[in-house]
């Protein structure tokens, strides 16, 4: 069967005003009041690192970010790696990149999607055994660019969830709120537990995957995540068109 949702009638209109009602009251309460969100958050990550590191020295810090306001990041003591983790972690990166060439995984999206996060490791691996303990981002450094980063991210997820579900016909907006719940709200607690584990293992082990965790692990999980939920969401439409298209209660274009 075709797929209907590409033929399906559209009021433009009324999808530009679920758009509209989607995108106003959630961006108002993103933009206005971020500061209170990330203020409970970090509060509540503070509470649990001083109950499994009770003897380690932290404390909150904060900045300032346009549209977002006063942002609140942890700061721990810095870490650096010894010698020995630095060459076991440098011949991990690199049999796990030879791994990824092996002519039977060649070319899979998830040994493609391992070699990169290896070589950013490698790479990383790299800089910090040349700077030693002149090598210039600490936990707070990290925690300041983290931080922008995911606000940024989960800004982007919040426009782009508005978007891709207004524009799909008139039927199923009780599915697409949902999902725009879901793309809206997702990155930001998952991007806070996720930094939570982050300075977590960059205090007890090292700044040595400090790379790895912001640049892999950070916006490249970030976006196969969205491509996964949008996948999903797409799928979920579908079926829903082609029941009504059998059923007889789609409109389609001729």
């Amino acid at each position: 069967m075709a797929r209907p949702y590409r033929y399906m009638k559209s009021n433009i209109w009324m999808n530009f005003i679920y758009f509209m009602v989607m995108l106003v009251p959630s961006g108002y309460v993103y933009f206005t009041k971020m500061d209170n969100i990330n203020h409970f958050l970090i509060k509540h990550i503070v509470v649990f690192l001083k109950q499994i590191m009770p003897n380690t020295d932290m404390h909150i810090s904060s900045m300032m970010m346009k549209l977002f306001g006063d942002v609140e990041y942890v700061v721990l003591p810095t870490v650096y790696p010894s010698l020995k983790s630095i060459i076991i972690n440098l011949i991990v990166a690199v049999v796990i990149i030879l791994i990824t060439f092996y002519k039977k995984w060649r070319g899979h999206p998830a040994m493609i999607l391992i070699g990169i996060i290896a070589a950013v490791h490698m790479v990383h691996v790299l800089v910090v055994w040349y700077a030693g303990t002149d090598f210039k981002y600490t936990i707070a450094d990290f925690s300041i660019l983290y931080t922008k980063q995911e606000i940024g991210i989960s800004a982007a997820f919040m426009i782009f969830g508005a978007f891709v579900t207004a524009f799909w016909g008139n039927s199923g907006y009780i599915r697409r709120f949902f999902f725009f719940i879901l793309v809206a709200a997702y990155p930001i607690l998952l991007s806070f537990f996720r930094y939570l584990v982050f300075i977590y293992i960059l205090h007890q082990y090292s700044i040595i995957y400090m790379g790895i965790m912001y640049f892999a692990l950070g916006p490249i999980f970030d976006f196969l995540s969205l491509v996964m939920l949008y996948a999903f969401f797409l799928m979920s439409m579908s079926k829903m068109y082609e029941n009504k298209l059998r059923k007889g209660g789609l409109e389609i274009c001729s």
